[in-house]
């Protein structure tokens, strides 16, 4: 299991983890993905609506919808 590291000032855990069963990627190749494209994402992003679909274990999955204020 992952000690963890921190990032941008937010600590991250279970960078080692399966994101899928098929074991194709791990959290931490998401996080490193996400880091190399953010300064061309970011600013395209900025201001607009926020949707996630959040799958937490033993619990069905939903949306999460946040509108920029």
């Amino acid at each position: 299991m992952s000690t963890g590291e921190q990032r941008a000032g937010v600590d991250l855990t279970n960078l080692d983890e399966q994101l899928t069963e098929d074991g194709g990627a791990t959290n931490r190749d998401l996080v490193d993905y996400l880091d190399a494209v953010a300064d061309r994402m970011l600013p395209v992003l900025e201001g607009r609506p926020l949707t996630v679909l959040r799958a937490l274990r033993g619990r069905a999955p939903f949306m999460q919808k946040n509108v920029p204020k």
